[in-house]
């Protein structure tokens, strides 16, 4: 599967579920709802975190409208990064995250799987 094709099934999930979310990096407190879902989703069968997606339930945007990038707030996505780092036992397939550049809108997504 090609880069293009992810990020177009990526867009066409219509809701989040126990193995998918959609994280803006849009407020402070959103990197500790990160943190949590992690340590959550790697309790289970682990999952999908989608950083720089906007949540299709939460949103009426749509397609690549929805994509923020972690630009939005390359801080928080740094402080994400240390705070995974922090965890024990570690999660050291966690981060670094897979980045996907986005061409269509010139911004970068990140899977945190």
């Amino acid at each position: 599967m090609t880069q293009q094709e992810l990020i177009k099934n990526i867009l066409e999930i219509p809701a989040e579920n126990q193995t998918v979310e959609f994280k803006r990096l849009d407020s402070e407190k959103i990197v500790s709802k990160i943190i949590e879902t992690i340590v959550a989703m790697t309790n289970i069968d682990g999952g999908v975190i989608v950083l720089g997606v906007s949540d299709p339930e939460e949103t009426k945007i749509k397609g690549f409208d929805r994509i923020f990038g972690i630009e939005e707030n390359i801080d928080n996505f740094d402080v994400i990064g240390r705070e995974i780092q922090r965890i024990i036992p570690p999660l050291a397939s966690v981060w670094p995250p897979d980045k996907i550049v986005v061409k269509e809108v010139g911004k970068i997504i990140a899977l945190l799987k």
